[in-house]
């Protein structure tokens, strides 16, 4: 059966920690997130330069290896209960990621970037332009991170009920 007091908990843990890696990154350099302006700012940036791709690549890999791990660890600490099917995994599991995504849909993509909009998380074309306000791009990448964090979970659940 799942706890989920423990899955809220432990899921908004996760969000907080991603979204506090997110924020410094957007505070270090907000060109790192190029990738995931809307299509009307990118074709006014110029393209990353090589130390940006170099700093992208040194910030991915921290960024993944907190994605993946701390979701495992809720899932593994989850399947370690007595009983626990894997259904009840896969929930919990859900529950965690879903949570982030939900999280980094409506506070930091609307409320910060969209709503806010600092200058020191946006790049400069993106300074009040109307497309940080596009509310289908908005909504289509929430239910995008709702196929991937669904699949996610999958995975992380199967791998954590089976170990």
């Amino acid at each position: 059966m799942v706890n989920l007091e423990r899955a809220l908990v432990e899921g908004l843990g996760f969000s907080l920690l991603m979204s506090l890696i997110i924020l410094v990154t957007l505070v270090i350099n907000p060109r790192l997130w190029l990738q995931d302006y809307p299509e009307a700012i990118k074709i006014l940036a110029a393209p990353l330069s090589e130390s940006e791709k170099q700093m992208r690549r040194w910030v991915t890999g921290p960024v993944l290896l907190a994605a993946l791990l701390v979701p495992y660890l809720s899932a593994n600490a989850a399947a370690q209960q007595s009983g626990a099917s894997f259904w009840s995994v896969l929930l919990h599991t859900l529950v965690v990621v879903q949570l982030f995504n939900l999280v980094d849909a409506v506070v930091i993509d609307g409320l910060i970037l969209a709503l806010l909009q600092p200058k020191f998380a946006l790049i400069r074309e993106a300074w009040g332009h109307p497309a940080l306000r596009d509310t289908h791009k908005l909504v289509g990448d929430f239910f995008k991170g709702v196929v991937i964090c669904s699949l996610l979970a999958l995975v992380i659940a199967g791998a954590a009920w089976l170990v």
